[in-house]
């Protein structure tokens, strides 16, 4: 099962991804995962989390896109999933790249230092 299956369930409602038959009316941003009322107060209840509609709201708002309404959230909620997996795989491109940049860079600002301590051993 997909992770856009596991949360978008046969009646097209955003689905808590432990218990796919409960409305994911919460987003669990601990885990980054929608859940429901029970998990909210039981497996997630020391996590940080948000209502579903606010989470998107937040991320439409971050990505600077207009809000959507009626309808047309119905057409784009089956993509959310998509997005959000498609929005992650580039975060974290970017993070290694990030990671692969300051390395060298730590490389090369090191290496003239080991350098001089090999010479003065």
């Amino acid at each position: 099962m997909s992770f856009s299956e596991n949360i978008i369930g046969e009646d097209n409602d955003l689905n808590c991804a432990d218990h796919p038959d409960q409305q994911g009316s919460w987003f669990c941003n601990t885990c980054s995962k929608l859940i429901c009322h029970e998990c909210m107060t039981h497996t997630h209840n020391s996590h940080s989390y948000v209502y579903t509609e606010i989470k998107v709201k937040n991320i439409l708002e971050e990505a600077k896109l207009p809000p959507i309404h009626g309808s047309v959230i119905v057409e784009s909620k089956d993509n959310i999933a998509e997005e959000l997996l498609i929005l992650k795989k580039f975060v974290e491109c970017e993070i290694s790249n990030i990671q692969s940049m300051f390395e060298d860079a730590l490389k090369d600002t090191l290496n003239p230092f080991f350098n001089f301590l090999k010479v003065i051993e």
